[in-house]
């Protein structure tokens, strides 16, 4: 008999029955359960190597697009396009290369322990069953089918942090009746009747681009934002930016005509049974579904299922909103941020000859030795892009795509306008105690290297850089977890901190702005090379010393290179050596400062002037 755990969501009463057989661990939150109840037992994660990771990851970009196979029925057809086209292909990664992860290891340990009897939690029951259906499995939990459908809403209440789950249907519910009220009260509802030539935003928050907004509203044409995901008037400051910019919303319940509104009815429900139809066809879905001569089709079936059919009536809707929009508007061309969501491929799916650009986000600190890294991991590299043109913040992503995408005339480097309000006059007081900042993305599902031991490395990281930086005289430490919503591993992070120190305030919604001109010294751990955070970028745009500490074992630079403006370490490396000579050394400060300045300017156009340069770029069509 054997045990596969994953997560830490175990029935006790059935932990006295797995304690006897042998335990493989899928996950951190598994592993620091069995640890907790002095359970022995194996890392799952050791049985795959590096080069069988390697095969998964390519095995799961290669089905991104699976509905392509021409063997699939074009009856899925809304607009000339397929529906199937829905959901978001990098959230299907995520989910792809975890269950090829479990898949890979669960056939090695069926064929070597060959167990008549299997204890496992749910999410792996499914894996076996693909992989052998006669073995007796005795579940240790309830079943979870895991989709993209809720919001983690972080809020912090005085000194804690507070997580709410809400599902994105109530979210959208609770968000459209504010709209509603808001939108009348302030008289932020598009007039359809003007045929003034709009300028469209795809999914922007205005808090975040408040110059870019206030550069759009000297012109002869209406600033126009079209979001799905999160309201344009869900907060305060974005209210204020939006009456300050005169930007406007659509109301569609009195733009759509009621014939479009019965449209919509009718077409949910079409598609709706096409797609209940369309899942019969198991023998098909088992040859495209298929890894190493075995299908795990039924593995994800459930999954894929589930997040179409939660997509659907959104779909469907978004992309007769958008065919309206584009046949009743004068749109001279769409601005947007992300290269996949389901918002944006309904709406691009219905632009026409519209110019869309896509401003690109996110930061890559090039270095020559992770440029190849960076590149096979890339999301540039995975979608494809449904962009006229592409938007970029500096001459060093310019000059980087255009040497790996095509059409380099259609790339341009403007800036970043999110970043316009970061090179701010702002000084620090003189104080007695330094402040130490620590940034700590979480480990995201993408490449397949992220495993229990990336996990376990970033826990004993975290610890020893606390527990030394706690030896330093007049020091302060505070930390800042991603704000991101749906990572598993935020939590993690969080009880990692409580556990080291509880005193340390651990913030997450928090201005990041606000924390770094707080900071004499912000330090940033990064699981992988391939994924550098944004937070870099920001700290060097404060004038900060940044220093970047790299789990990733593929690293074997120990020491900084003077050449760069982040002092790029290894987990390995001697942080705190750093650390002094910041604090101490008045050359070695003084050099760094030096290299920010140099490479400020090649990782950003138009340094403070950014967004008035797109707006007037965004004019020009």
């Amino acid at each position: 008999m054997i045990s596969l755990l994953s997560g830490n969501n175990i029935d006790v009463k059935r932990l006295p029955q797995i304690k006897s057989t042998k335990i493989f661990s899928f996950d951190i939150e598994s592993h620091k359960f069995l640890e907790d109840m002095n359970y022995d037992h194996f890392l799952a994660d050791e049985l795959l190597n590096d080069k069988e990771r390697e095969e998964i990851f390519e095995h799961s970009i290669s089905k991104l697009y699976w509905y392509e196979n021409s063997a699939l029925t074009n009856d899925l057809l809304l607009n000339g396009k397929s529906i199937l086209e829905m959901v978001d292909p990098l959230q299907l990664h995520q989910k792809l290369i975890v269950n090829l992860i479990q898949f890979s290891i669960i056939k090695k340990i069926l064929q070597t322990e060959e167990p008549m009897k299997i204890y496992t939690t749910q999410n792996l029951s499914r894996v076996i069953k693909c992989l052998n259906n006669n073995v007796e499995i005795t579940p240790l939990n309830s079943e979870d089918i895991e989709i993209f459908k809720n919001f983690d809403l972080r809020i912090r209440i005085f000194s804690k942090n507070v997580k709410i789950k809400i599902s994105m249907k109530k979210l959208e519910k609770i968000q459209a009746i504010c709209e509603f009220f808001i939108g009348n009260f302030f008289n932020f509802w598009f007039n359809t009747k003007q045929n003034k030539p709009v300028i469209l935003l795809l999914e922007f928050d205005p808090s975040k681009f408040e110059k870019l907004f206030l550069s759009l509203k000297p012109a002869k044409s209406d600033t126009v934002i079209l979001n799905r995901r999160k309201s344009a008037i869900s907060n305060l400051r974005s209210i204020q930016i939006m009456k300050k910019s005169n930007s406007k919303i659509i109301n569609f319940n009195r733009f759509l005509s009621n014939e479009e509104k019965k449209d919509i009815i009718n077409m949910q429900e079409k598609y709706k049974k096409d797609l209940n139809n369309l899942w019969n066809a198991n023998q098909l879905f088992e040859k495209i579904f298929s890894y190493n001569g075995h299908s795990y089709w039924m593995c994800i079936k459930d999954f894929l299922i589930n997040q179409y059919e939660n997509n659907v009536f959104d779909y469907v809707k978004y992309v007769i909103e958008a065919n309206a929009i584009f046949q009743k508007l004068n749109v001279k061309c769409v601005l947007y941020q992300y290269e996949s969501g389901n918002s944006e491929n309904a709406t691009l799916s219905r632009h026409r000859d519209t110019p869309s650009l896509l401003l690109r986000h996110g930061f890559a600190a090039y270095t020559k030795k992770t440029t190849k890294l960076r590149w096979k991991y890339d999301s540039f590299r995975l979608v494809k892009l449904n962009c006229d043109q592409i938007i970029f913040w500096g001459n060093a992503d310019y000059e980087y795509y255009s040497n790996h995408l095509s059409d380099s005339q259609k790339h341009k480097a403007i800036g970043s306008p999110r970043h316009d309000e970061f090179f701010c006059d702002e000084k620090l007081v003189n104080k007695k105690t330094k402040m130490i900042l620590i940034t700590t993305p979480p480990i995201i599902e993408w490449s397949g290297f992220l495993d229990t031991y990336t996990a376990l490395r970033y826990e004993n990281t975290l610890r020893q850089l606390i527990e030394s930086i706690k030896k330093l005289d007049n020091v302060k430490i505070i930390g800042k977890i991603h704000p991101g919503w749906g990572w598993k591993f935020n939590y993690v992070l969080l009880e990692i901190f409580k556990k080291i120190d509880p005193q340390i305030p651990v913030h997450s919604t928090t201005s990041i702005k606000k924390l770094i001109l707080e900071c004499d010294v912000m330090i940033n751990i990064t699981p992988e090379d391939n994924q550098p955070s944004t937070v870099l970028l920001e700290g060097l745009i404060l004038r900060k010393p940044v220093i970047d500490i790299s789990l990733d074992d593929r690293k074997t630079d120990f020491e900084y290179d003077k050449n760069l403006p982040i002092i790029f370490l290894s987990y390995k490396s001697n942080v705190i050596h750093y650390i002094e000579k910041i604090f101490n050394d008045f050359d070695f400060k003084r050099e760094l400062d030096a290299q920010i300045d140099f490479h400020l300017k090649n990782y950003l156009s138009n340094h403070k002037n950014a967004s008035s340069e797109l707006a007037d770029y965004l004019r020009s069509f």
